[in-house]
């Protein structure tokens, strides 16, 4: 029983001190907007997603020349299943299509350095067309 004391008096004694280093921030930089939020919320602010679309101006899929207003934040760390956080280092700006082809047709994005690479699926996940004249290889 100890054992879990200690560890909340640490988890209180770590909420408390983030909560004095935001005041602390919030305090220098009146008027400024909170764009890097971390595992808070998986939801991108405003703020976060004006500060992504000019640095990205656009899908930044290879070769698609969608324009910023087509396209959502997407995590290059999935948020759920990676523990990704919510901030721009780890935000891409991708249009529905592409942002498709990552969570349904087994893309990935990866980034390397400042560089990011879409790595096409390990295998094919939709089989060919069926229907009248489309015969299946047996």
């Amino acid at each position: 029983m100890a054992e879990s004391g200690d560890k909340l008096r640490r988890l209180r004694a770590n909420i408390d001190a983030l909560e004095a280093e935001f005041c602390r921030t919030a305090r220098e930089f009146p008027g400024s907007q909170v764009i890097e939020v971390g595992r808070a919320t998986r939801v991108v602010s405003a703020p976060t997603r004006r500060a992504l679309r000019a640095r990205d101006q656009g899908c930044r899929w290879p070769g698609c020349d969608r324009p910023v207003e087509w396209t959502s934040p997407h995590h290059i760390r999935f948020w759920t299943r990676q523990g990704g956080p919510t901030n721009l280092a780890n935000l891409v700006s991708v249009c529905h299509f592409h942002h498709r082809q990552v969570h349904e047709g087994g893309w990935k994005v990866v980034k390397v350095g400042r560089e990011l690479q879409f790595l096409p699926p390990d295998r094919q996940l939709f089989g060919p067309a069926r229907g009248p004249g489309v015969r299946q290889a047996a």
